[in-house]
């Protein structure tokens, strides 16, 4: 279907057309994109193995120095029993990363594992929200119940509880993977240049992306993949972003510790061991910005793994654990007000505005005008939920990568 031939659908055919695939890209292959993490590395790779061109920029000295930077990522997806657009969307990227795992890193505990994810059922709205999801009809490969012994047996600890188990879920090591993705001839990485800002040549359309000191890279196409950062170039700037904060703590294992086998979640979560540690959190905190770790949040990942499972609590030194000495890292999450995914081609938002003014007297109105695009320009600000299992998630359906 061509764009010409959405304003000539019958009214039994009509599509949005503000979800209409913008036009493939024609002559010079090459792009920009800017930011290093989950989220760029894998945009990078992709048009890469399509035989693009790309530069990839970060202002960090390495990759992967944001939310993509903790040491172990929890792999797996929190979905809804009501089979909606988005749970395909989840499962269909649940997918994608595990056979981009099995692909690219070896599985050696070091760069990942599939050791299997246990959501455990804390209360009684969790309990009932995971009988509805096992009964759905799902895999049992994907997900499926387990009450508390056979949810001990798997995990390799005493539960108290039982959940939901999936069993091709793990843990990661992020910068492992985000590494490896930018690891292709088609990819020059320029690390260390902050982009100051990204302009469109109006003659030919293509984008440079400026530094303090001049030109840092040229494409036919530009992706902002830069998280908080992408409300400070002109094209994205109104995308609603948000910060959340989030700190992990690592723990010591101990001999103990060392039998758990699965990832546990819950309120938080806590991974087996890697390196002789343990990963345990997340904080989720919309009021703080700054990224120093800090005694308080430290204390809040203990108190939730106490709740979680009080044996391994107590098997890692319980309440004689000072959360003064521990360890871990903090960094900014980012996401949108509903928490759906925010990628895509990025339009004039004031054309936009103007294009679809009528619907805010007459929602039902199938409008046919193109949406006013920004040619060459797309985004994917929240970036790589895979390496993230935040406490308090949304109920619905949520990308798990």
């Amino acid at each position: 279907m061509t764009r010409g031939q959405l304003q000539h659908l019958p009214p039994s055919g009509w599509r949005a057309p503000w979800y209409a695939y913008p036009q493939q890209a024609t002559g010079e292959r090459s792009a920009v994109v800017i930011g290093a993490g989950i989220a760029g590395a894998s945009i990078a790779r992709s048009l890469a193995n399509r035989g693009w061109q790309v530069t990839v920029l970060d202002r960090h000295p390495r990759a992967a120095q944001e939310a993509s930077g903790n040491p172990q990522g929890v792999l797996y997806t929190k979905l809804s029993p009501h089979f909606t657009l988005l749970t395909q969307l989840v499962l269909s990227g649940y997918g994608y990363t595990l056979r981009t795992l099995h692909q690219l890193l070896p599985e050696d505990g070091v760069q990942w594992r599939r050791c299997g994810v246990l959501q455990l059922a804390g209360d009684a709205a969790e309990e009932k929200r995971q009988q509805g999801l096992a009964a759905a009809g799902l895999s049992p490969h994907i997900l499926r119940r387990v009450d508390a012994a056979e949810a001990s047996a798997l995990a390799g600890v005493e539960l108290a509880q039982g959940g939901l188990y999936f069993e091709q879920g793990g843990w990661l090591n992020p910068p492992s993977l985000v590494n490896k993705l930018l690891d292709h001839p088609n990819i020059t990485l320029r690390l260390g240049d902050a982009v100051t800002e990204l302009a469109q040549n109006p003659a030919d359309g293509g984008w440079v992306a400026m530094g303090s000191d001049g030109p840092l890279a040229i494409g036919s196409i530009a992706v902002v993949a830069t998280a908080n950062d992408t409300m400070q170039f002109d094209p994205t700037y109104y995308l609603p972003v948000k910060r959340i904060r989030g700190q992990v703590t690592e723990l010591a294992a101990t001999s103990d510790s060392k039998a758990l086998q699965t990832v546990l979640c819950g309120e938080g979560y806590i991974t087996p061991v890697r390196r002789d540690r343990h990963c345990l959190g997340a904080t989720f905190k919309f009021e703080y910005e700054d990224l120093e770790t800090n005694d308080t949040e430290h204390a809040e990942n203990l108190a939730m793994l106490a709740g979680l499972a009080p044996r391994l609590y107590q098997a890692l030194g319980g309440e004689r654990i000072d959360p003064a000495q521990c360890h871990g890292r903090a960094a900014l999450r980012c996401t949108s007000p509903d928490y759906l995914p925010m990628v895509g081609a990025i339009v004039d938002r004031d054309a936009f505005l103007d294009c679809y003014q009528p619907l805010a007297r007459d929602a039902s109105l199938k409008l046919s005008a193109e949406a006013p695009l920004i040619r060459g320009c797309t985004s994917a600000p929240p970036t790589a939920r895979a390496a993230w299992s935040p406490r308090r998630w949304p109920a619905k359906s949520s990308p798990a990568c």
